[in-house]
């Protein structure tokens, strides 16, 4: 009996590690129409504090200051758009918009 309770304990780790991981087919998704849109965006007052602590932890780290791209919360308002539309939270389509992003600001 001893040998069996690890044994079976290895078996489900291994299968917990191995299925749990796998990735995900994109093509499952609805597509999402990404639209990159370089418009100015309105940012609330926590917003901007929490982008004003950030540049200033990474001033005292010695690191260089972050730009705030419009366009970038421009894609993410966009994808908030669609999951409202869908009602659930999602990362469906991450990599369309990630490609996207590189693709035109070089993120």
């Amino acid at each position: 009996m001893k040998t069996i309770t690890p044994n079976l304990i290895l078996l489900f780790l291994f299968s917990f590690i191995l299925f749990s991981c796998t990735k995900e087919d994109s093509n499952d998704y609805p597509s999402e129409n990404i639209k990159i849109i370089d418009i100015k965006v309105s940012y609330s007052p926590l917003e901007l504090e929490i982008t004003n602590l950030i540049q200033a932890h990474r001033e005292s780290l010695g690191l260089t200051s972050l730009d705030v791209l419009n366009i970038v919360s421009g894609v993410a308002e966009g994808h908030t758009t669609y999951m409202i539309e869908a009602g659930r939270i999602s990362h469906d389509n991450f990599e369309q918009r990630v490609l996207a992003l590189i693709n035109y600001v070089g993120a």
